[in-house]
Parts: C-alpha cells; structure tokens; sequence
C-alpha cells in the first residue's frame, strides 16, 4: 500500500491481492476467441473456456479471497 492503515494488516491485504491476482490469471488463462467466416469478412468473439489447470487456480484464488475477506472483516470488528 502507499500508505501506512494502522487498521489493516498487511499480510491480510496481501493474501486478499493474491486471490484477485490468481482469479484474474485463471480468466486470463481460459480466455479463447470463436471465429466464424462470413461475407465480408471474419466475425470474432470472446469465449471463456476453463481447463482444469485454470479450474485449479480459480478454486485457489476463490478460497484466498475469502479466507483473507473473512480475515480483514474480523479484524475489523
């Protein structure tokens, strides 16, 4: 963080950033495009489609956020 939060801990903070970080890797991961030919030229869209690699990372990622969420709430209170 740029700044000192003396209500925050920072291992919290940093393990929450991680499981955004593994969420948007395992997106990024499955992100694949569909092109279909047609008159005039090619149409092209985005098509997310998981492997168990990414499903493995995304499952990771979502257990982070979560774990260090819960943590940052707790803290909090």
């Amino acid at each position: 963080m740029l700044f000192k939060v003396e209500f925050l801990e920072e291992k919290h903070i940093f393990g929450l950033g991680l499981g955004l970080f593994m969420v948007g890797l395992s997106f990024t991961m499955a992100e694949g495009y569909y092109n279909k030919f047609i008159s005039g030229g090619i149409l092209s869209w985005p098509v997310i489609k998981h492997n168990p690699v990414s499903v493995i990372i995304l499952i990771i990622g979502i257990a982070l956020i979560l774990l260090f969420g819960f943590l940052i709430i707790k803290g909090l209170i």
